[in-house]
């Protein structure tokens, strides 16, 4: 489709005047953008209406409260997050389980994306859960900078959830050296007694783990199954997913 050169043109003159924080006119921002005088007039005027620019001294602006309330209204992990929503909905219906994507907040998971439609399963878009025993959680804790993940595991003692739950720091530690060699995490039934699930991380260019995805079902679906092939498509959906977060990576 083509595109809207006004619309365009507005966009760039406000988001230089947003980053320019008042200290140049807009007529100089508009003048190194290549824009017209009389143009870069119309766009300030239009802006400054529609609350999305503030003037605060003749030809100067700021980032006006339609602007910062639009911002404000969606982080980057969740915008980066719902970039990814096509592929785990793809995802969930080829391999006919549930997909997730967390990540770390206050040393617990929020799984901000689930798609599938298994019944019965409990989590929902969201929710928290421990991050030393779900899938998810696993992962984003193996792939922590040194420091932060002993100081997560010195804040033991860690509950157990079932009678798989893993809650010796010791334990963890090395389950979650086992997680950053091999690439993928199990919540063996650790969570919640018959449900099973892998996760691997989404990767980034910066090489930090922010975010990670997870395949779930109900009983000892791993093993039943071969292993190898469910894993491989999630490792896959992982680096597309990480590919549509792209435009985000800045931001996260």
């Amino acid at each position: 489709m083509p595109s809207v050169a006004a619309l365009e043109r507005g966009l760039a003159l406000l988001a230089a005047v947003s980053r320019d924080g008042a200290r140049r006119s807009a007529l100089d921002i508009g003048q190194e953008l290549g824009l017209p005088i009389a143009t870069t007039h119309r766009l300030a005027t239009t802006l400054t209406k529609g609350g999305y620019l503030h003037r605060v001294r003749r030809g100067h602006f700021v980032a006006g409260p339609a602007l910062l309330a639009v911002s404000g209204a969606v982080s980057a992990h969740t915008a980066a997050a719902e970039a990814a929503r096509p592929v785990l909905a793809k995802l969930a219906q080829r391999t006919g389980l549930t997909a997730h994507l967390g990540r770390l907040e206050s040393n617990m998971v929020t799984y901000l994306i689930k798609e599938g439609d298994e019944t019965g399963l409990f989590t929902r878009e969201g929710i928290q859960l421990e991050a030393y025993c779900s899938g998810i959680g696993k992962v984003l804790l193996a792939h922590l900078p040194g420091e932060d993940q002993a100081e997560y595991l010195a804040s033991a003692p860690f509950i157990a959830l079932t009678p798989r739950t893993i809650t010796d720091p010791d334990a963890l530690r090395q389950a979650f050296d086992r997680i950053r060699a091999e690439g993928y995490a199990v919540d063996d039934e650790e969570v919640v007694s018959g449900l099973t699930c892998l996760a691997v991380p989404v990767p980034a260019a910066s090489g930090a783990v922010t975010f990670a995805i997870s395949l779930s079902g109900s009983g000892n679906w791993p093993a039943r199954r071969t292993r190898v092939p469910v894993l491989t498509r999630l490792q896959d959906a992982a680096l597309e997913a990480a590919e549509t977060m792209t435009p985000f990576a800045a931001l996260l």
